[in-house]
């Protein structure tokens, strides 16, 4: 998974959001305005939502 940015269009929870997108949520950092947040962060309309690929090395 590349990096994508998103603009929500309505007020929904981070989990909710990525299970929509159909993104697991043990594989991705959710960022909403720059800042880390978990999967029960709520997302508001006017957020700039950024979803990133966890990389593990082994």
């Amino acid at each position: 998974m590349e990096e994508r940015k998103w603009e929500v269009e309505r007020r929904i929870n981070v989990l909710r959001f990525l299970e929509k997108e159909g993104i697991n949520p043990e594989e991705v950092l959710v960022f909403i305005n720059g800042r880390v947040v978990t999967e029960d962060a709520v997302m508001e309309s006017q957020d700039l939502v950024e979803i990133l690929p966890v990389l593990s090395r082994g």
